[in-house]
């Protein structure tokens, strides 16, 4: 109408200025709505994200996506809806991963006959979840070995009780050896020449089951070592000649099944073999210290619960095999089986370094 205007009389200003403002407006207004759809696209890709990963249960990363979803839309229910629900899933995973924790502790307890020790678990185990029947069952399993076994039931108990005492400098050395960031070869050489001095040291002075153990982590660090192998065998021929008692032979076969499990990531039942060293010699200090780092490392389980140090790990394996750092991937993939030991990629790259290593 202004243009019609402008036909009947060209010079008027007035018609002009309007159709300027109009411009602008319409502009203004296709600007807005090309905002709108670029808002509109950033939320729903998302979403999108948000959703798959909701639904391969990588609640984390999900969690992040809606929540950027959520910037973007205060208004939208669905992201706060979302966020509140995985917020009860990490929570009832923790739950979950807590219960099977101790669980896996008391039944360690029980395999070795350590009966007191796994009843205070299962109860533990029982306190969150009260319904479950698993932990009864074995509490009144346990109940009634106790009633046929009670005096060996308390000494078993007393010896538990005594082996609370740590011997807090081997544990404080393990902790600063193991807290380094081994990134480069020269970094795992350092930790593995400071295995080895302790190792040697300990040799010296005569304490073999001591001095085997630092060997023995020397050996995990660098698998492909012929030293730590060879210092091994020579402190069993030693210790095998030693063993003149009973006494003797029983303690160093628990021992040797404590290092075994140890190895193995299976702390519980490590523990319940160190304590049945420490029942026939309860003056030992290295079983004591042994059961200190259990107790460290199970800790270290314990607070990588929601999996960021896992995931920690596991990245700093992945990247080090990428760039074919085997050695520095071994060691990150070893220490990521310590918190999750069941992990079928972390087993599964391991074999793949020690094919590639061949």
């Amino acid at each position: 109408e202004y243009r019609n205007a402008l036909t009947l009389k060209p010079d008027e200003s007035y018609p002009k200025e309007k159709i300027d403002e109009i411009g602008k407006t319409l502009a203004s207004l296709e600007q807005t709505r090309k905002e709108k759809e670029l808002l509109d696209r950033n939320y729903a890709a998302l979403i999108q994200q948000a959703d798959q990963f909701f639904r391969s249960k990588s609640y984390l990363p999900a969690k992040e996506k809606y929540f950027a979803a959520q910037q973007l839309k205060p208004d939208e229910q669905y992201p706060k809806d979302k966020i509140e629900e995985i917020d009860k899933l990490i929570a009832q995973q923790e739950l979950d991963e807590k219960y099977r924790q101790i669980i896996v502790a008391a039944d360690g307890f029980f395999k070795t006959e350590n009966y007191l020790q796994a009843k205070e678990e299962y109860r533990k185990a029982l306190d969150i979840k009260t319904e479950e029947q698993y932990p009864k069952m074995q509490i009144a399993k346990i109940d009634d070995i106790l009633l046929k076994q009670q005096q060996k039931a308390l000494a078993e108990k007393q010896a538990a009780e005594d082996l609370q005492r740590r011997q807090a400098d081997i544990s404080k050395l393990n902790q600063e050896i193991e807290a380094r960031g081994i990134a480069s070869e020269s970094e795992l050489n350092s930790l593995y020449d400071g295995y080895i001095k302790q190792a040697d040291a300990t040799f010296d002075t005569k304490d073999y089951i001591v001095s085997r153990g630092w060997y023995y982590k020397a050996w995990d660090v660098k698998p492909d070592e012929k030293y730590p192998k060879q210092r091994i065998d020579e402190i069993n021929r030693i210790l095998g000649s030693l063993l003149m008692s009973q006494i003797d032979r029983d303690y160093q076969r628990f021992v040797d099944m404590g290092d075994s499990t140890m190895r193995a990531n299976e702390y519980a039942v490590s523990r319940g073999w160190y304590n049945r060293a420490l029942g026939v010699k309860g003056n030992e200090r290295y079983p004591k210290d042994q059961i200190a780092e259990i107790e460290r490392k199970i800790a270290e389980r314990m607070a990588a619960q929601s999996g960021q140090q896992f995931e920690s790990n596991m990245k700093k394996a992945s990247d080090a095999f990428e760039k074919n750092n085997l050695s520095i991937a071994r060691y990150w993939y070893k220490k990521a089986l310590e918190l999750r030991p069941g992990d079928a990629e972390a087993k599964k790259r391991l074999a793949d370094i020690q094919d590639k290593m061949k």
